[in-house]
Parts: structure tokens; C-alpha cells; sequence
């Protein structure tokens, strides 16, 4: 069984790379981390992206989906 955790993205410039690299060290075979952008107006969406291809080097586990905002 593995386990997803989602986390949405909107406005959380200044605590989204805190909150991801928080639970990095917890990834393994069992566990995706997905971000989801919801349409984010500030720079949540590049400093997710970059931590995504940093992260990626290590975990193909992280996923970004984006979407227009949904309110």
C-alpha cells in the first residue's frame, strides 16, 4: 500500500519549501509526496518546481500537477 500525501499550493510562498523539506527525509518506495498548484499568484509555484528537480535526483516520488484556480 502506499501512501499519498497532497498538499496544495496557493500563497504559500514563504513556508512551502519549509513544509517540503520537513517531510523529505520521511519519502520512501511507500510514500508520494503531490503538490498541487492552484493557480498561485505569488512564487510558491517556482520555489516548489525547484525543489521538485532538486528532490528528483533522489526520489522519483514527488509529483507537481497545476491547475487553474478552483476557489
Amino acid at each position: 500500500m502506499k501512501l499519498s500525501i497532497i498538499v496544495p499550493v496557493y500563497g504559500v510562498e514563504n513556508f512551502v519549501l519549509d513544509f517540503a523539506e520537513s517531510l523529505f527525509p520521511q519519502l520512501n518506495e511507500n510514500v508520494e509526496l503531490i503538490f498541487i498548484d492552484d493557480g498561485s499568484q505569488d512564487n510558491s509555484v517556482k520555489n516548489i518546481k525547484n525543489f521538485n528537480y532538486r528532490s528528483n535526483f533522489l526520489h522519483k516520488n514527488i509529483i507537481f500537477l497545476e491547475q487553474l484556480n478552483q476557489g
